[in-house]
């Protein structure tokens, strides 16, 4: 007999909980109830809908592996939650940070950079600030898409 799990509110760990029960136990029967089921414009779905930012540059293992985890989930979350093949899309715009350091913290940043850049993350230490200035877009005075490499030797 299989299982019958219902999930109340369909918004990040609702959605979540439901879609890694089903991965872990294909048997398990779930049902997501929730107010908006095309999840276009709820509140729960704000977490989709927001700028926010996902970022890998923490100082534990367990965290940069979480983060990891996160954003190759959204990265392939169109060939993941495809039914019937409609592709869902969360139009994501990934982003980028910048860590500053004074010169007592420089150490701590570096070992984080190593940390991050060991398990996988896409980080980037820069050493000058006038780099990092002339690397702003013109038009927009932004940095540019995370995509683009560093073009700075690591060290």
């Amino acid at each position: 007999m299989a299982s019958k799990v219902v999930v109340v509110s369909g918004g990040v760990i609702g959605s979540a909980v439901a879609y890694f029960l089903r991965a872990a136990d294909p048997n398990v029967q779930v049902t997501v109830i929730k107010r908006d089921p095309t999840y276009a414009r709820s509140l729960s779905a704000l977490s989709a809908l927001s700028a926010a930012s996902i970022r890998q540059q923490f100082s534990t293992p367990l965290s940069v592996r979480m983060s990891l985890f996160g954003i190759e989930f959204l990265r392939s979350i169109g060939e993941r939650l495809e039914v019937n093949g409609a592709r869902p899309s969360i139009d994501l715009h990934e982003g980028g940070y910048l860590f500053l350091a004074t010169p007592a913290g420089a150490p701590t940043l570096a070992e984080n950079h190593a940390l991050q850049r060991s398990l996988g993350a896409d980080a980037c230490k820069v050493h000058a600030a006038r780099f990092v200035i002339a690397r702003l877009d013109a038009r927009t005075r932004r940095p540019p898409d995370h995509r683009e490499k560093c073009r700075v030797k690591e060290g």
